[in-house]
């Protein structure tokens, strides 16, 4: 991916969502939730979270997705479902779960409390998507 500014990186999500965020039967793979990654931690967090550890595109039974904490700073696997109703859904979870990350590094913890909460304006505004607590 060529480097983007932040600006960059919010019009060119936005504008896929607007274009292209309802689109049915959307398929994820770890290379694909890399590449959103990117850009997200571009848009939203200045391009300062570590990449993930590793990726687990799987159907799971409760979650649509997941952040585990690893013994580094920042380090985390992130477990995504591998199917989605839409765009806009996978990058809403996606963005939930990279403020868990986002959490870990900067407060040393995962919960759906203040600092989670902090995000979700910013959200709004820059991507006009939720921050939701039941993903």
């Amino acid at each position: 991916m060529t480097q983007l500014t932040k600006v960059a990186a919010r019009r060119k999500i936005v504008a896929h969502l607007k274009r292209r965020g309802h689109v049915s039967d959307f398929k994820v793979t770890p290379v694909l939730v890399m590449r959103w990654w990117n850009l997200l931690n571009k848009a939203l967090f200045d391009g300062k979270l570590t990449p993930p550890h590793k990726i687990i595109c799987r159907t799971f039974r409760d979650d649509h997705g997941w952040c585990q904490p690893m013994a580094g700073k920042g380090q985390v696997k992130l477990g995504i479902c591998n199917e989605f109703v839409d765009r806009k859904e996978f990058i809403t979870i996606l963005v939930h779960e990279m403020v868990h990350q986002w959490q870990w590094t900067e407060v040393g913890e995962m919960t759906h409390g203040k600092s989670f909460w902090q995000w979700e304006k910013t959200v709004k505004r820059i991507l006009n998507l939720p921050l939701s607590e039941k993903y």
